[in-house]
């Protein structure tokens, strides 16, 4: 598969699953007030780790619409995170609950592009 489009399948899918999170946050803020982006610190840590891709799975479950099948697109568990994590970190940006210093490092740019 062509990296672009492989690329631009991991931010699409992301993105989805950024989309479903907020939904199941802002639902359950009654029991859980710490939203989504909040919570998953696991998934802000560089690199790849067997509990990042297990966490994204199970974030991935259930989401409607995405290609993500257990594996993100060409394999590529880096890019696919990385997707995430800028997901978590333009909430996290726009958040005025959480204090800059929680939020972690920036990650690629592009998002929502």
């Amino acid at each position: 598969m062509d990296a672009e489009i492989a690329d631009a399948i991991n931010r699409h899918d992301a993105h989805l699953i950024a989309l479903d999170l907020d939904a199941i946050s802002h639902a359950m803020r009654a029991v859980a007030p710490a939203p989504w982006y909040h919570v998953l610190n696991d998934l802000t840590g560089d690199g790849v780790t067997e509990h990042a891709k297990d966490l994204a799975c199970v974030a991935a479950a259930g989401v409607q619409g995405i290609h993500f099948d257990g594996e993100p697109a060409d394999g590529d568990w880096e890019n696919f995170l990385g997707h995430l994590r800028a997901e978590i970190q333009t909430r996290r940006d726009c958040d005025p609950e959480i204090p800059c210093a929680a939020a972690s490092t920036a990650v690629a740019s592009g998002v929502g592009s």
